[in-house]
């Protein structure tokens, strides 16, 4: 029988036991407001780590260089001879605006800083075909088109303009908008070996906003293309960049269908053979009938020229989905293969 001494100690134990849990709720209620607080705290971090990001987000896109066209207003208008400009000594321009059109007139090296090139204010007859900036020319070294920006006036007729014509030049960074093709990349002759150097590099250019005309030379309206070449060549390189192949809203005739033509029309004449040592790498491609259209190579050869011709690391957007046929049209002549050797393409896309 339990004597009264223990039940006397069995009630302190509990007493102590019972200030002891009362203590550690009292600490756990203590720690609970620490870590509310703590909580508060660190959402108000939080919240102002975001403050700092957009802060920081909208400082950076503030003041982020301009990656496509003119970087700084131009300073002064040339507007040729009877609308023409021709290059006869090499030059440098800086921030100058071309109403006017621009020709190379002999084997020269020019070099155009943040200009802008929109041809002459006066009316073209319709169908007229016209590039802004005509380029050929056998000589070294290459012509540099740094941060330019290229379109035709939006209330020109049915004039498909082209923004560069030629061979021997290089296009940084610039923007090419509001033309029906963006560039023909090729020798001033159909009759040339298709080794004769083309040597013309696009680097990181935007091609957009194409115009279409319903009264062109081609029957079915004007093809817009980004990059032409129909004389075939030797040297056409492209890196980086973006090629949105969609016709512009507020230029042109209407047509339903609002994609161009293509990015790359590369269609070789009887005697050329097509383009050489072409290389495509990391550009990215949205819209468009197709993205490279060499459907015409081989149209009359048995077999194309050895040579190198790559597409590498080719981006395609989420809207070119209308089959590989959207992507490369290409004649039945050629051979795709994973080495690059003639007649076929090395090709290695990531999208």
């Amino acid at each position: 029988m339990t004597s009264p001494a223990d039940i006397d100690t069995v009630v302190l134990q509990l007493e102590v036991l019972k200030k002891d849990w009362t203590n550690d709720l009292n600490n756990l209620t203590v720690e609970k407001a620490k870590s509310a607080a703590l909580a508060e705290q660190l959402m108000a971090e939080k919240a102002r780590t975001l403050a700092l990001e957009d802060a920081l987000s909208a400082c950076m896109d503030a003041n982020e260089p301009i990656r496509w066209g003119i970087r700084t207003p131009t300073t002064r208008t040339e507007k040729g001879t009877n609308g023409v400009y021709k290059a006869t000594t090499a030059a440098t321009f800086n921030n100058v605006k071309f109403e006017c059109w621009v020709e190379r007139a002999a084997n020269i090296l020019l070099t155009f800083n943040d200009c802008e090139f929109v041809g002459p204010t006066g009316l073209l007859p319709v169908g007229t075909a016209k590039p802004l900036v005509k380029h050929f020319g056998t000589g070294t070294g290459r012509s540099t088109f740094n941060y330019c920006s290229f379109h035709q006036p939006i209330s020109s007729p049915s004039a498909p303009i082209t923004g560069i014509k030629g061979s021997k030049f290089t296009a940084n960074n610039c923007d090419f908008h509001h033309l029906s093709d963006m560039m023909h990349a090729h020798v001033d002759s159909q009759t040339a070996a298709a080794t004769v150097p083309i040597d013309v590099i696009v680097n990181d250019c935007h091609l957009h906003q194409f115009v279409w005309w319903a009264k062109d030379m081609h029957p079915d309206g004007t093809h817009t293309d980004g990059i032409q070449n129909s004389y075939g060549g030797r040297g056409l390189t492209v890196k980086g960049g973006r090629f949105d192949l969609y016709l512009a809203d507020d230029a042109g005739d209407p047509r339903a269908d609002r994609r161009a033509m293509s990015g790359m029309m590369l269609a070789d004449m009887p005697t050329s053979g097509g383009v050489l040592e072409m290389e495509v790498t990391g550009t990215e491609f949205n819209g468009g009938q197709v993205c490279f259209n060499f459907a015409g190579w081989g149209s009359t050869a048995t077999a194309l020229p050895a040579g190198t011709r790559r597409l590498l690391d080719i981006k395609y957007g989420t809207d070119v989905t209308v089959g590989a046929q959207a992507k490369l049209a290409l004649h039945p002549s050629l051979v795709m293969t994973g080495t690059g050797g003639a007649p076929g393409f090395e090709m290695k896309k990531r999208g």
